[in-house]
């Protein structure tokens, strides 16, 4: 891999990290004061990722203290409210990437506690994770693909293999079952498994990822992909792989192209951990092209930041982790 393209990625990366440390209080809080819950959640992953290890721990501290519940829950509707459309929807997404960070870290009295609360999210009929509730507590056992991924992975981390496998076997059913996958990929599944095709206007943004539409929700397919490529190197099942392939055959026919236009972290994630996994050369092509539309779109849109909200430290944190995975990733290639 070319060094000076890895050499652009890390110094641009480290320039992400080290602002958003320079926002950081003594508390772990964000200045100007933030206590919306999506301007954290991925902070502790990205500091520790990075080996900004007393940032992190300070901002997990600063997570502890202000949202956590007794039971290990980071979003609670009782405590917390959040203008993230995304945590709103899903609400195990935030959970899910503090666990991680604090697993990581080694603050186990944090990682323990909300994976034993992410646990009770799996279906043991399907193998998919609820949304919004537990097993027990969901009378309807709704579930979706970006939570099932997302505690897929979860799962990995914890060494949970068995979890993780029936949750890449839920995700290569679901896509079977998509009714019209050339019109549009719908996100959510009723209790049958089966996806949900009847929402409000309101809800279509985060209830289906169309084919031709514009300013969507592709991260979220990204995040599948990137689940089902980690799941293919834990396991070496092919089904998996394939099932990766085919989720990436969806974004690809996408228009107009998510790898050139308002690239998505994310997708630009899923690419570089496909090549990383399968090493054609035309993967890893893409890959670098899309991360370098991603580098000048984060370029571009610093030098604009006026007003901070919890928006700009969440998208600037998704496109650090993403940016250093990706590094990672062509680095050994």
């Amino acid at each position: 891999m070319d060094i000076a393209i890895m050499q652009r990625y890390e110094s641009v990366s480290k320039k992400a990290g080290q602002w958003l440390i320079e926002k950081l209080k003594d508390d772990g809080s964000l200045a100007p004061s933030v206590f919306d819950l999506g301007g954290y959640y991925l902070l502790p992953y990205l500091f520790s990722q990075m080996g900004y290890l007393e940032p992190s721990r300070r901002v997990l501290a600063f997570i502890q203290q202000t949202f956590m519940t007794d039971k290990g829950n980071f979003f609670s509707k009782d405590r917390f409210k959040t203008e993230d459309t995304l945590l709103t929807e899903f609400p195990c997404l935030a959970n899910a990437w503090i666990a991680i960070a604090a697993q990581r870290m080694g603050q186990f009295q944090i990682s323990y506690k909300s994976m034993k609360l992410l646990r009770s999210f799996y279906n043991p009929d399907n193998g998919s994770f609820c949304t919004k509730d537990s097993f027990k507590e969901s009378g309807r056992h709704d579930s979706d693909a970006l939570t099932t991924a997302q505690l897929g992975l979860v799962s990995l981390y914890f060494g949970d293999v068995n979890k993780a496998k029936r949750a890449g076997n839920f995700l290569i059913s679901f896509l079977s079952l998509q009714p019209d996958i050339h019109h549009g990929f719908y996100l959510h599944a009723g209790p049958d498994g089966r996806p949900s095709t009847s929402f409000s206007n309101e809800q279509a943004s985060l209830y289906v990822v169309m084919k031709e539409r514009e300013n969507q929700q592709q991260g979220i397919l990204g995040l599948m992909i990137v689940f089902l490529c980690h799941l293919y190197q834990a396991t070496k099942d092919e089904g998996f792989l394939s099932s990766a392939r085919a989720h990436m055959n969806f974004l690809h026919d996408m228009k107009p192209s998510v790898f050139e236009n308002n690239v998505s972290s994310n997708v630009a994630w899923a690419v570089a951990s496909l090549a990383g996994v399968v090493k054609r050369e035309e993967l890893i092509h893409l890959a670098i092209k899309t991360t370098d539309h991603l580098v000048e779109q984060f370029e571009w849109n610093t030098k604009r930041i006026e007003t901070l909200s919890f928006r700009d430290y969440k998208e600037i944190a998704e496109f650090a982790i993403s940016l250093n995975e990706i590094q990672s990733i062509l680095c050994r290639l």
